[in-house]
């Protein structure tokens, strides 16, 4: 009896530790809530209120086409700095009709993943309402009203490292060169180590918004 009761034991410890394991995996994705501020997160609670039904099903929609989606928070964000005013429009969800933009973008990052270029990503902004890209005073025709665009940091150790950044942005471009023709892919790369992806059309730029400025185009 006593080593049936220390088989059950093992047993439970295992099933312990495999469910911590998984649930680290998980956390490779964009699920760093840690960087949210109080007063986004009360912003979102507000928000969330009004908005649960609609923004349970967007989820549901996206966690079934992606294998690691990220959490319900970051599909209806916009975390770029912005002036008060526009705080309002801060949380949004598309239109049904633009879901499936959204996957696009998110497999070519899941592709990204799987090919070790990185691990963990925060994203910093993906839809933008019509009334939040006038308010920020946003390109006219952004990718991001259209629910194609993802920017994103990545946040594994020493990502932040110039090094690791240039190594970084380098496998990026030559994925971009490689798969980005057939996968439509638009690729930004800003200051403070921020990513764009988006699946609306091949091309690249960089800090100053033109494809001169994309180390990409740098020979």
């Amino acid at each position: 009896m006593k080593i049936h009761n220390k088989i059950v034991c093992l047993f439970a410890v295992f099933l312990t530790l495999t469910a911590c394991n998984k649930s680290q995996d998980k956390k490779t994705a964009a699920s760093d809530t840690g960087q949210i501020s109080e007063n986004e997160r009360l912003q979102y609670q507000k928000w969330r209120e009004k908005n649960a039904v609609q923004l349970d099903e967007y989820y549901q929609y996206i966690s079934s086409k992606i294998k690691d989606a990220p959490e319900p928070y970051y599909l209806v964000y916009t975390g770029h700095s912005m002036p008060k005013k526009c705080e309002e429009f801060r949380y949004a969800i598309p239109p049904k009709e633009d879901w499936s933009h959204l996957v696009k973008s998110l497999k070519v990052i899941e592709q990204l993943r799987e090919q070790g270029v990185f691990k963990q990503y925060r994203i910093i902004s993906t839809y933008r309402s019509p009334e939040m890209n006038t308010c920020v005073r946003g390109a006219k025709k952004s990718k991001h009203m259209a629910n194609f665009a993802v920017d994103f940091k990545i946040i594994d150790q020493d990502a932040d490292l110039d090094k690791n950044h240039q190594k970084t942005t380098q496998q990026l471009c030559e994925f971009w060169r490689k798969k980005g023709p057939k996968l439509n892919m638009g690729l930004g790369i800003y200051p403070r180590h921020i990513y764009h992806i988006d699946t609306a059309a091949f091309r690249t730029w960089g800090g100053n918004y033109k494809s001169d400025s994309s180390p990409c185009m740098q020979k």
